[in-house]
């Protein structure tokens, strides 16, 4: 189950982000199986220990888009 406050549209598609190291962080496609009272359901791409961004992860999406401005 993945709370409802870590997911994100963006693109058409919807994301979370997964901490990797200890201020790392990789923006992850996720497909949302179904609604529940705590977050959504999900079958796929995730493995167990997986740290899911749950507050912060709008910010982590703007400072990664801000930094491709400059590209």
């Amino acid at each position: 189950i993945v709370p409802r406050n870590a997911v994100l549209r963006f693109n058409g598609a919807t994301w979370v982000y997964l901490q990797t190291g200890s201020d790392t962080f990789q923006r992850t496609e996720v497909a949302l199986e179904q609604p529940l009272e705590t977050g959504w359901f999900v079958r796929q791409g995730f493995k167990a220990g997986d740290k899911v961004v749950v507050v912060g992860a709008q910010q982590l999406l703007s400072e990664e888009l801000k930094g491709q401005i400059g590209e």
